[in-house]
């Protein structure tokens, strides 16, 4: 026992002796300690470092430190370029664009550029190669099974596993508007399932509308904040024709409309045809509605035969996919849908100097209608990027696509490099320069941002719907935008948000839909310009079913059953 006692007797001695030793007052030294100091991460990644719900989803914006990688390492990305042409021969990575981002995240991106038309083939051989970039632009959509698959199977991550290095994408489908159900459920595909980094607008956006040709319509006696039917519209068509300001004042596409331009929405219908995939359908009091096989469509096609057999729409129609096809016709266009930058183009390509073209309310079937499907304001964009799950370094590729969500790489992704693409004006507005303006190379001022900026169309980022139209005289165009947002929409008969096909039967529909889409594509189109007669549209809906409508409708209108069960 007495042992014991002088053991913690010298023990306290010799606490004792060293803490007066310390540094203090007395102006003593501190020896070093001997643990290992820890090592600064060279990543400054967000997992931890913001506040979530009990889900772990973001519930505010992150800014990141910056440079947020700094190991000098590469990622790869596989991605589209619509102008290629335009691309120097030092490569993409040399354009100012691309050279900023690396200076801001400290990530090296190595591209792999294809393009439109080498898409879906690029693709299917780099899946069949097992050689999949880190970032794949489109990547579960294209997987020829379904996102899930392209999952399990291996080839894509789930980002919402990953959801504590995406705190603003997370944000932004989640929480930057909490009644947003349509943004919701694009990006989750489930609660516990996102595929891809969806490109977002900040804000709900009606992207595309009709528009005319206002000075004619003036001339002719319409105001275009009156024009609100397809009834006014053909009366407008007929005089512009007659008084011989068009010979064809109605420019469509061969897929009748834009994609995503929603013009014949008040036909309860979708317009556009999808001439590579099914389009998921609608339903109206529970019965489900296929699309291009419904009354509405009958109706539709029935409107557009009857401008086609007096001579209203252009007899190239056929043969245009986008606006651009028109740009030598511009002089004789009256009527058609496009954005409201896209207006501009428009101007800059017509020879009339005192040409206006000017937005119209969307066009409805009958006054004061109420639209039921096809107007859902979801923040969903066009780009889309999905992650390997064989990738180098899956935390820093979904990094690199968060901080395109984010208030720091905002600017840079919708506007490009500051002082090259855009600058502050003497109010401290954005102001777009004559690289996009007036581009040296020739480049038309629409495309320009998808080259120097966010490729809206193919890959991911927080966008501003307006970014195109800052330079003087831009505020005419989004005022313009305005006149599309004033229509009633009660959304009643869109397919319930978030509920989707189980993998076994989407797989099912993916079997059968192909013949169906090319039956469709063959023959739907054929009512506008009489090829196919108004009078055989029954026997067209007939087969079309027989060809997997009957089995396709059967499957969803089993899992609509047993949604409202």
């Amino acid at each position: 026992m007495k042992k014991r006692i002088a053991l913690f007797l010298a023990l306290a001695l010799v606490i004792a002796l060293f803490a007066g030793c310390g540094g203090g007052k007395n102006g003593g030294t501190t020896p070093a300690s001997n643990a290992p100091e820890e090592t600064a991460s060279p990543y400054h990644y967000a997992k931890g470092n913001f506040q979530a719900d009990s889900r772990g989803i973001a519930t505010e914006k992150y800014d990141y430190q910056l440079p947020f990688c700094e190991t000098d390492e590469t990622l790869t990305f596989w991605t589209v370029c619509w102008n290629p042409e335009y691309i120097p021969e030092e490569g993409y990575t040399s354009m100012e664009f691309p050279q900023e981002l690396k200076k801001m995240t400290g990530v090296n991106m190595e591209y792999t550029i294809v393009t439109q038309d080498a898409m879906k083939s690029n693709f299917a051989t780099l899946v069949a190669a097992d050689d999949m970039r880190d970032l794949m632009m489109h990547g579960a959509s294209y997987y020829s099974g379904t996102v899930k698959e392209a999952v399990d199977d291996g080839y894509f991550i789930n980002i919402y596993d990953y959801r504590d290095y995406c705190p603003n994408y997370m944000y932004e489908a989640a929480y930057r508007d909490t009644n947003d159900k349509a943004t919701y459920s694009s990006v989750f595909y489930e609660d516990d399932f996102v595929y891809s980094f969806w490109d977002l607008y900040d804000g709900p956006v009606v992207n595309m509308g009709p528009v005319i040709r206002a000075d004619w319509a003036e001339k002719l006696g319409y105001n275009r904040e009156s024009i609100r039917t397809w009834d006014e519209v053909y009366e407008m068509m007929v005089a512009m024709k007659s008084q011989g300001f068009s010979t064809a004042p109605w420019q469509i596409m061969n897929t009748i409309e834009i994609s995503g331009a929603q013009v014949f929405a008040s036909f309860d219908t979708v317009g556009y045809v999808n001439t590579g995939a099914f389009q998921a359908p609608f339903q109206i009091d529970k019965k489900v509605q296929l699309v291009h096989l419904t009354e509405g469509d009958h109706e539709l096609m029935t409107y557009l035969n009857k401008c086609w057999n007096a001579g209203l729409i252009d007899p190239d129609w056929a043969g245009a996919s986008s606006n651009n096809d028109y740009l030598d016709k511009v002089d004789n266009m009256g009527f058609f849908a496009t954005t409201a930058s896209g207006i501009m183009t428009l101007e800059q390509n017509c020879t009339d100097a005192d040409a206006v073209f000017a937005t119209i309310h969307k066009v409805q079937r009958s006054a004061d209608q109420t639209f039921h499907v096809g107007l859902a304001a979801s923040r969903k964009s066009y780009g889309e990027t999905s992650i390997s799950a064989k990738g180098s370094n899956i935390e820093l590729a979904v990094t690199w696509c968060d901080f395109r969500f984010s208030k720091g790489g905002y600017n840079l992704m919708n506007y490009g490099k500051q002082g090259y693409t855009w600058d502050y004006d003497e109010k401290g507005n954005i102001q777009l320069t004559d690289q996009v303006l007036n581009n040296p190379q020739g480049l038309a001022s629409t495309w320009c941002l998808l080259l120097y900026a966010l490729n809206n169309l193919a890959d991911c980022g927080l966008e501003d719907s307006n970014r195109k139209l800052y330079y003087p005289g831009g505020e005419k165009y989004i005022e313009y935008n305005e006149i599309w947002y004033d229509y009633k929409y009660d959304g009643t008969w869109e397919w319930p948000f978030g509920l989707n096909l189980s993998d076994e039967n989407q797989q099912k529909v993916n079997d059968l839909a192909g013949d169906l889409v090319t039956f469709i594509t063959e023959n739907y189109l054929a009512f506008v310009d009489g090829s196919k007669p108004m009078s055989e549209w029954d026997a067209y809906v007939s087969e079309a079913m027989a060809n997997g409508g009957d089995a396709i409708a059967a499957i969803y209108q089993d899992t609509l059953d047993k949604y409202y069960a």
